[in-house]
């Protein structure tokens, strides 16, 4: 005759069972979860390489105008009438694209559930679960364009770092500078050989490694070491004015 299962081994099974499924609930909830971010990601790629064929498809028909695309419960409006982005899939239900007159693309769109960030000058959006209030454009730092190298008729190595002493650029002559877009407010280093002459938007600054005095605009000098010596003359500086001024040039070095 066939025994059943005791109350006990029953009891035993149904605690393995339930030991497993504690086990396993949070795996398949954190699957399903990327699983719907990554689809998220996914649309809002789209939307950004929508933002880049529209700008370029503006440009081919003689339009270049900033645009703003606002979303409103999943309905898409536009800041110049008539303007629509093209691509597959459901529109956000909340955010805004930027796309600027250089073809760059910023975006902050949300989805409900998870937010989806990207600045103008950054390549990779960004998903979290921001909610919709702090879904935002992330602030860009203003820069200008920067260009070191030695003076006219110096042969040397000159680098760039920033103020960890992180190597940024290297330039090894005149007619080999380093073309760097510098942050406004952001502090930077730049090392070459001794025996120079500094000269920033026109003004010596440092003559063979010692500070003449001479304070130029646009940049805050900070600090300077120098050796007459042959050794290795160093200034610290900091960028502070808006790149939407004067550029600043320093011997052909910086130059928007």
């Amino acid at each position: 005759m066939k025994k059943g299962f005791t109350l006990i081994e029953l009891l035993a099974v149904i605690v393995i069972l339930a030991i497993i499924a504690l086990i396993a609930s949070p795996i398949i909830i954190g699957l399903i979860d990327d699983a719907r971010k990554e689809s998220f990601k996914s649309s809002a790629y789209g939307i950004v390489r929508a933002g880049e064929i529209f700008f370029s498809q503006n440009l081919l028909s003689g339009t270049n105008e900033e645009v703003t695309f606002t979303y409103t419960d999943g309905v898409e409006s536009s800041s110049i009438s008539g303007k629509k982005l093209d691509y597959n899939g459901s529109k956000p239900n909340s955010g805004e694209v930027k796309v600027n007159k250089n073809g760059e693309v910023a975006i902050a769109v949300h989805n409900g559930t998870y937010c989806a960030e990207k600045g103008y000058n950054e390549s990779e959006l960004t998903i979290s679960n921001k909610t919709v209030v702090d879904c935002k454009i992330p602030s860009e730092i203003p820069k200008v364009a920067c260009m070191f190298r030695a003076n006219d008729g110096w042969s040397v190595i000159v680098k760039l770092y920033d103020i960890n002493d992180n190597l940024l650029g290297e330039a090894t002559s005149y007619a080999n500078p380093i073309l760097y877009n510098c942050e406004i407010g952001t502090t930077y280093k730049v090392y070459y050989d001794a025996l120079q002459q500094l000269t920033i938007d026109g003004v010596e600054v440092l003559s063979y490694g010692v500070l003449t005095g001479n304070t130029p605009s646009h940049i805050n000098i900070i600090s300077s070491t120098g050796d007459t010596t042959g050794g290795e003359t160093s200034i610290t500086f900091q960028v502070v004015e808006n790149p939407t001024t004067t550029p600043v040039t320093f011997d052909g070095m910086f130059n928007d």
